[in-house]
C-alpha cells in the first residue's frame, strides 16, 4: 500500500530541495509581475476566497504581506 504525499508537506518539500526551487520560481515571477506585495497578496486572498481554500495554517484567515515575502526568500 503505498501513501501519496502532500506537495506542500515540510518534510516532503525538503526532498530534491523542491522548497527552494518554488521559493525560486515565485520570487522570480514576483519580480516581473509589476505588482506590489500588498496587490499580489490580495489577489491570492481572493482566488483563495473564491476557491474556499486556505493559503495559511492554524487560526490565520488570510495570507498577509510578511508570509508572502517569506515565501519568497529563497533560502
Amino acid at each position: 500500500m503505498q501513501t501519496q504525499l502532500s506537495l506542500f508537506d515540510d518534510t516532503t518539500t525538503r526532498l530534491g530541495d523542491l522548497d527552494a526551487i518554488i521559493a525560486r520560481a515565485m520570487h522570480q515571477t514576483f519580480a516581473q509581475c509589476g505588482k506590489s506585495k500588498n496587490e499580489v497578496v490580495d489577489a491570492m486572498n481572493g482566488v483563495a476566497e473564491r476557491g474556499r481554500f486556505k493559503l495559511t495554517k492554524g487560526n490565520v484567515k488570510t495570507l498577509t504581506a510578511a508570509t508572502f515575502e517569506k515565501w519568497l526568500s529563497v533560502t
